[in-house]
């Protein structure tokens, strides 16, 4: 080892004694109470004397930096022992999470993305290796478990850290009905017409919640719904009405007591009245004014005055203008923040 090497077995050359006197030696302790009053009695703070010494511009203490990052195949890094006793630290634990909070993002997020990697590795197949054994045997769980502890440790880690279960808990249908992803996405491929069993092999892949619980849930819904419609229906509403088709399954057995396949028909919707004032929803004043009213011309009372054409026409030259500079190229190079005849005009 060079000269600049950091060897804390060796001593300089001036102060080295006697080594057949072990009595004379000084304790470790001893020694580093001796070195730490030299770098108080220089005016130096411990953790100046650090920085200078891991500063990678100090070529001086490029032999220092070296033995402090040296890696041994056959026992773990003695930078590893100082973080440990960092982190364990009640003072120094805090200030150490807190730090690493800021790098923790990204250096996980690189992880989980290399991760990613070797699962993709491992599921990639042919097309001949998919056999009819093959697709009696394989099961998502076993596999997927298989390969996420093997390959994707961090990531198999953070997704039980975000649902919050242990690593043997196994999600049920019921189990998903809590999710509300789960939930909205269920709804959803049933409000669009997917079939019972698209619906039970997503619940399988535990995508969304079995058919049997959705079920559960329209009643639940509609329920709720119709408590809803009558608590509205006690004050300020608005009844309307709404055109409705429903198609039944084309595999529901057409029969004489069975529903036709396609029916059509309305239904009343309830819309609630916001901020209402029950005098300006009294039934006699209305019908009072309707009989007074006079009958609506087009000329007079719909077709446009000269003034809102020419306000219109202003103001969709300024809007087309605007869609032109923003989407067409040829005009990139045009600007008109500054222009009086390309701004929005009050009329």
């Amino acid at each position: 080892m060079s000269s600049h090497s950091m060897d804390h077995s060796q001593e300089h050359p001036s102060h080295t004694e006697n080594h057949s006197s072990q009595k004379k030696r000084q304790s470790k302790a001893e020694r580093i109470r001796n070195a730490l009053a030299i770098v108080h009695n220089g005016k130096i703070s411990f953790i100046d004397f650090l920085s200078q010494i891991l500063d990678p511009s100090e070529k001086e203490f490029k032999a220092y930096r070296t033995a402090i990052y040296s890696v041994d195949d056959n026992s773990p890094p003695k930078l590893y022992q100082l973080f440990d006793l960092i982190l364990n630290d009640p003072r120094g634990g805090p200030l150490f999470r807190r730090w690493i909070e800021a790098q923790a993002v990204d250096v996980v997020s690189s992880k989980v993305y290399n991760e990613m990697d070797d699962v993709k590795d491992a599921l990639r197949g042919t097309i001949s290796s998919i056999t009819p054994e093959f697709l009696m045997t394989w099961d998502i769980n076993s596999t997927m478990d298989c390969i996420v502890d093997k390959s994707a440790p961090t990531l198999h880690r953070l997704l039980e850290s975000a649902s919050q279960m242990d690593h043997c808990c196994a999600l049920t249908a019921m189990e998903l009905s809590c999710s509300y992803p789960a939930v909205a996405f269920t709804i959803t491929l049933w409000t669009n017409g997917a079939s019972r069993q698209t619906i039970e092999t997503l619940a399988k892949c535990e995508l969304c919640i079995s058919f049997s619980s959705l079920t559960t849930l329209l009643k639940t819904l509609a329920s709720q719904s119709l408590d809803r419609a009558i608590q509205v229906a006690q004050g300020p509403h608005i009844l309307c009405y709404d055109n409705i088709n429903i198609s039944t399954s084309i595999f529901v057995e057409q029969r004489s007591s069975a529903p036709v396949k396609v029916q059509s028909g309305t239904f009343p919707i309830i819309y609630e009245v916001r901020n209402s004032n029950h005098e300006h929803m009294r039934l006699a004043p209305m019908l009072g004014r309707a009989q007074q009213a006079f009958d609506l011309t087009f000329n007079a009372d719909i077709r446009p005055t000269v003034n809102q054409i020419k306000s219109s026409r202003d103001q969709f030259k300024v809007h087309i203008t605007d869609i032109l500079l923003e989407c067409c190229a040829t005009f990139k190079n045009y600007t008109h923040c500054s222009e009086p005849a390309l701004q929005h005009q009050e009329h």
